[in-house]
């Protein structure tokens, strides 16, 4: 186990893999679009979960607990309901076609599994989300600050190929390369990271970067005006460095002072 002295250099290690996969993912889903056909994409994962079960299988350590604890299947099954028609009251909201009160039906029907999934939790031994863990601050700030920061820079990967598509005309192979860049800076952030976190902690890092990944997003609805291949990638590389260094220390706050759990 890492331990806490080295859960940051820990973090960093474990969201290498996923900027490694944005990286060649944007490029070969590039690739993909451009030649064969965007349908190739799906059938792409299969293959590649495959291999994943494989590695994992022989690679990682089967870790366990001292303690055994049964599966919180009733906390499993309304942790699904809950997300499955939360997506589909938010997805709903953007059809005005549809059909009112099946929009409502589903934002009823997420508010009454997240009561009954809290009640549930409160109930169970072992549940499926331990309640508990909002009890201690640095979890509890870092998860309610990080889902809004998510929900806006998660847009960036949905809006920013279309403004390279639409106003800008690039095909599908560039804007592929362009957003593999975003893995780019959050590469680089690796080497700066762990020292950087070290240095000034979590605020000097959280509230600056923040506000200048905040800024970038901004100057991303104006990017396509000087129609510039240079400022794009500019652009690019600093929102993926920026991005990396907030939620490195975002999710090493939220872990930062739990207690190890036997």
């Amino acid at each position: 186990m890492a331990g806490r002295r080295n859960l940051v250099e820990a973090m960093v290690w474990v969201a290498t893999p996923a900027a490694l996969g944005i990286a060649f993912g944007s490029f070969l889903g590039g690739v993909i679009v451009h030649y064969p056909s965007w349908r190739w994409i799906f059938l792409l994962n299969l293959p590649v979960c495959i291999a994943v079960a494989i590695l994992s299988n022989f690679y990682f350590r089967n870790y366990k607990s001292k303690t055994k604890a049964h599966f919180d299947f009733s906390g499993f099954l309304l942790l699904g309901g809950t997300a499955s028609t939360l997506l589909a009251g938010l997805s709903s909201i953007t059809k005005f076609s549809g059909s009112i009160i099946l929009s409502a039906g589903l934002w009823g029907a997420s508010l009454l599994s997240i009561f009954m999934l809290i009640y549930h939790a409160r109930r169970v031994k072992h549940p499926e989300i331990d309640l508990r863990l909002f009890r201690n601050a640095s979890y509890r700030i870092s998860i309610g600050a990080g889902v809004p920061l998510r929900l806006g820079v998660a847009s960036f990967a949905f809006v920013m190929p279309l403004i390279l598509q639409i106003p800008m005309g690039f095909d599908s192979l560039t804007t592929g390369m362009l957003m593999g860049t975003t893995a780019v800076g959050a590469l680089l952030s690796r080497f700066v990271a762990h020292r950087l976190i070290k240095t000034v902690g979590f605020r000097g890092v959280l509230l600056p970067f923040t506000l200048v990944l905040c800024l970038l997003t901004v100057f991303m609805s104006f990017i396509w005006l000087p129609h510039s291949l240079l400022a794009v990638t500019g652009l690019i590389l600093l929102i993926g460095f920026s991005r990396s260094l907030v939620f490195t220390s975002v999710n090493t706050a939220s872990y930062a002072d739990l207690k190890n759990a036997s």
